[in-house]
C-alpha cells in the first residue's frame, strides 16, 4: 500500500481530536492549527517507527501534545482564551451554550497542563489511565490522581 495513502487513512479521521488537543494547550486557534500541521509531519516522517499501527491515534495525541509544549516553550508564556465572536441579538439557547462554554473555558484554565490533558483525555476521549500515562509520559498513579485533582478542583469551584 502506498505510504500516503496509508497515512492519510490513519490520520485523517483523528485530526479533529488532535486539533483539541492542541487547543487545549495552546488557547489560540492559529497555534493549534499550525501544532497539528507539525504534529501531522512528524507523524509521517516517523511512520516506519510506529510499530503496531492500531496505537496510531495514542501515539499521534502523544506527538501533538510535545508539538503543543514545544510551542509554548517559544512562546514563553500562554495567552488568555481568545474572544468568543460577537452576535447581534443572541437567541437565548446561543446564550446558554456561550456561558456553558465560558464556565468550562474558565474551569480549565484553573486546571495544571497535566490535570487538563488528563481529565480531556479520560472524559472527552474516553482513554484509560494506562493510556494517558503513556501520552503524556506520566506514571500511571500520577494520571489517575491527575484526573481525580481536576475533578475535585471543579466540584469545589462549582460548589461556590
Amino acid at each position: 500500500m502506498d505510504r500516503n495513502l496509508r497515512f492519510s487513512e490513519l490520520f485523517e479521521p483523528i485530526e479533529g481530536d488532535l486539533y483539541r488537543m492542541a487547543y487545549l494547550y495552546l488557547k489560540n486557534r492559529d497555534d493549534a492549527l499550525d501544532c497539528v500541521q507539525e504534529a501531522a509531519l512528524r507523524c509521517y516522517k516517523g511512520m516506519n517507527k510506529l510499530r503496531k499501527p492500531e496505537f496510531f491515534k495514542t501515539w499521534a495525541i502523544r506527538i501533538t501534545i510535545n508539538c503543543a509544549k514545544d510551542i509554548l516553550k517559544k512562546r514563553g508564556s500562554e495567552i488568555s482564551i481568545d474572544d468568543l465572536p460577537e452576535v447581534s441579538q443572541p437567541s437565548k439557547s446561543l446564550e446558554n451554550e456561550v456561558l456553558d462554554r465560558l464556565t468550562l473555558a474558565e474551569l480549565l484554565e484553573e486546571l495544571t497542563p497535566t490535570e487538563r490533558a488528563a481529565i480531556v483525555l479520560r472524559h472527552a476521549f474516553g482513554y484509560g489511565f494506562g493510556d494517558i500515562s503513556k501520552m503524556l509520559k506520566i506514571p500511571y498513579g500520577t494520571a489517575k490522581s491527575a484526573c481525580y485533582r481536576a475533578i475535585e478542583k471543579i466540584r469545589r469551584r462549582y460548589s461556590e
